[in-house]
């Protein structure tokens, strides 16, 4: 506050006047230090906890220089009131930029996961390659179930007949290609005991699990969407504001000095003063 006034009125040029008595005015050339604590004699704010009301009162030599030192006060005060909030409002906004960079970046890391994860496995969607696979192997299935049903009936009715041979070829094909189908859809149970990662059940799980965390980066990614804007909306308020509901006035009458109460108390302790010397004065010459 001091730096303030320093630069908007001239701090000496108020306090150190030729006029003012050189009890009271300010001393010449001192550091900020020594203004500092002159300030201070020469200020007197209260902070009102139960209402939130600052109230403040400066002293000058004259009345105009006291209403001026009240506006600094009050203009430096909303300065930095207003400081305050838009530094909030920064940090903030900041804050949640810095959180939509970061979900953004996570989600394109997942992405970039599940796009490698297809080049590497030669799919572009395993979910539908294995239901392919799946319609595929119950359509032979049942083609196997009917031709079984369909040579059974044969062999019993004509179990000469040249058509058994070429249904059981193609039963055998057919039991082939479920094998072959069936080991690539899983590993098998009397399979390697190392996992084989090129069965579709592998892929699904690899893909699944990528799947799962990119839908997951995707909802941060929103969070942190909601909480930027949030954050925006919020730093757009005045978090912050100085009321000055009664504004500095120009004072009609000098408060100080009280020079009856000066005179009174230089008075009173001169009495006192007096009255001690002499009792000392005349108990010593009592003693001697």
């Amino acid at each position: 506050m001091v730096d303030a006034l320093d630069a908007d009125l001239g701090f000496e040029r108020l306090y150190h006047r030729a006029d003012a008595d050189w009890l009271s005015r300010l001393g010449d050339k001192l550091s900020i230090e020594r203004k500092t604590e002159y300030w201070r004699g020469m200020v007197e704010p209260f902070f009102d906890m139960t209402t939130g009301v600052i109230s403040v009162s400066v002293r000058a030599f004259t009345a105009a220089d006291a209403l001026a030192v009240a506006n600094a006060v009050l203009k430096s005060s909303e300065k930095t009131v207003n400081e305050l909030s838009a530094r909030a409002r920064k940090d903030a906004v900041a804050f949640g930029e810095e959180e939509v960079a970061k979900a953004e970046r996570h989600l394109l890391e997942a992405r970039l996961a599940v796009r490698t994860f297809r080049d590497k496995a030669d799919v572009l969607d395993p979910m539908r390659s294995a239901e392919a696979d799946i319609n595929l192997q119950s359509r032979q299935r049942e083609r196997l179930a009917a031709l079984q049903s369909q040579f059974n009936s044969i062999k019993e009715a004509a179990p000469g007949s040249p058509l058994l041979r070429y249904m059981a070829m193609e039963i055998s094909a057919i039991k082939e290609l479920v094998q072959a189908e069936q080991s690539k859809l899983t590993q098998g149970k009397g399979a390697r005991p190392e996992p084989d990662a090129s069965t579709i059940a592998a892929i699904l799980g690899g893909f699944e699990g990528l799947k799962l965390e990119e839908s997951f980066r995707e909802k941060l990614y929103l969070l942190a969407l909601q909480f930027s804007d949030q954050s925006r909306i919020e730093g757009m308020k005045q978090q912050l504001y100085l009321n000055a509901f009664v504004r500095p006035k120009l004072p009609e009458e000098a408060l100080y000095p009280r020079r009856l109460r000066l005179a009174a108390i230089v008075f009173f302790v001169g009495v006192a003063v007096w009255g001690l010397g002499s009792l000392a004065y005349y108990s010593v010459r009592d003693h001697l």
